[in-house]
C-alpha cells in the first residue's frame, strides 16, 4: 500500500492501535484529534499535532490530507473537515450495521443472545 496522510480523530485504546498500525505502515498521521487526556499523550509522545476536540476543533486543522479516519469516536465530524480529506472520511462502528446501529452495540448483541458479532467500517 502507498503511503497516504490522513487526520485520526478518537477518544479511546482503539484510536491509540489504529494510530500505531498506521505510523508502522508508513503513513502520516498530519493531525490527531482527542479529547481524551490518554490518547493525547499518546500523541505527544510520537510527536504528532494533537487538536483538543472542542467546539470549531476543526479550524485548526493544518490542511488537505489523503484520509478522515473516525476511530471510537462518538462525535459527528464537521463538514469543514470532512472537505479536507481528498478520498473521504471512513468511520469505526462497533457493530453490524444497520443492525446494531447507536451506541453500545457490543452490549446489545450480548443481551439479544447473539453468537456472533461484527463490526462496520463505512465512509
Amino acid at each position: 500500500m502507498n503511503p497516504f496522510s490522513c487526520y485520526l480523530i478518537g477518544n479511546e485504546t482503539l484510536t491509540r492501535e489504529c494510530g500505531d498500525m498506521l505510523l508502522t505502515g508508513g503513513h502520516r498521521i498530519a493531525a490527531l484529534v482527542t479529547r481524551s487526556p490518554e490518547v493525547k499523550a499518546w500523541g505527544q509522545a510520537r510527536g504528532l499535532t494533537v487538536i483538543e476536540q472542542e467546539k470549531g476543533w476543526e479550524a485548526q486543522l493544518p490542511g488537505a490530507v489523503d484520509w478522515l479516519l473516525s476511530v471510537a469516536n462518538l462525535s459527528l465530524v464537521p463538514q469543514a473537515a470532512l472537505a479536507l480529506a481528498a478520498h473521504g472520511g471512513v468511520n469505526f462502528h462497533d457493530g453490524p450495521l444497520p443492525r446494531h446501529a447507536g451506541l453500545n452495540a457490543p452490549v446489545w448483541a450480548i443481551l439479544a443472545g447473539e453468537a456472533e458479532h461484527g463490526i462496520t467500517w463505512h465512509m
